[in-house]
């Protein structure tokens, strides 16, 4: 059984919620096929089952974590930057497991069957995902690009309860809530505008 110590983590605990993360993290503390299986099978959906570590990276770039959220605006907090690290160190030694796998899957995978790759680094993370620089790199991404949904979209619909990112933004059309029954919110996740086309009435 691998010692994960994905218990320890702090900030960063909705990474465990993926369900590849998930399922990886089961096969590892359990030494089960099926659910090395079932992870590898959801990382080669989005053609990710070679790079582990770039699938991580990006899950933690997207996670509305606390230190994310701080460091949109201030530098973040002695305390804050330690926790960062600590969860950054766990995460990254579960990447590295896919290269030191129990006995069951290490022997099935020699005898054939898909391996899930550590692959490249994430250039935002380095070698080192808990070293001083990566978490000073980490703190002005978010700073500049915003955290959680609001990386890599611009525009988002409101269903009443939650924001939904909207994947095509040039094809938006802004709609006044005064004409129809459901308007639709623009926003970003930092202080720049979003670039939309012409407000359109209905």
């Amino acid at each position: 059984m691998n010692n994960l110590n994905t218990e320890r983590l702090i900030l960063l605990r909705g990474v465990l919620r993926d369900e590849a993360v998930s399922a990886l993290t089961e096969a590892l503390a359990r030494g089960s096929i099926g659910a090395y299986a079932r992870a590898y099978g959801i990382l080669l959906e989005s053609d990710m089952q070679d790079s582990f570590a770039a699938y991580i990276a990006g899950l933690i770039l997207r996670e509305d974590s606390l230190f994310a959220r701080r460091a949109c605006t201030a530098a973040p907090a002695k305390a804050l930057r330690t926790a960062m690290a600590n969860d950054l160190r766990i995460l990254q030694e579960l990447a590295k497991k896919t290269q030191n796998l129990p006995d069951e899957i290490r022997r099935a995978t020699e005898e054939g069957f898909p391996a899930i790759g550590y692959g490249k680094d994430n250039p935002l993370f380095g070698g080192d995902w808990a070293s001083d620089d990566t978490i000073g790199k980490l703190a002005r991404f978010y700073r500049k690009n915003g955290y959680g949904i609001f990386i890599g979209n611009k525009a988002f619909t409101f269903d009443g309860e939650n924001l939904k990112p909207v994947l095509n933004t040039p094809e938006i059309t802004l709609i006044s809530s005064a004409d129809c029954p459901t308007p639709i919110c623009c926003c970003t996740g930092t202080r720049e505008r979003a670039n939309l086309p012409p407000y359109t009435p209905c």
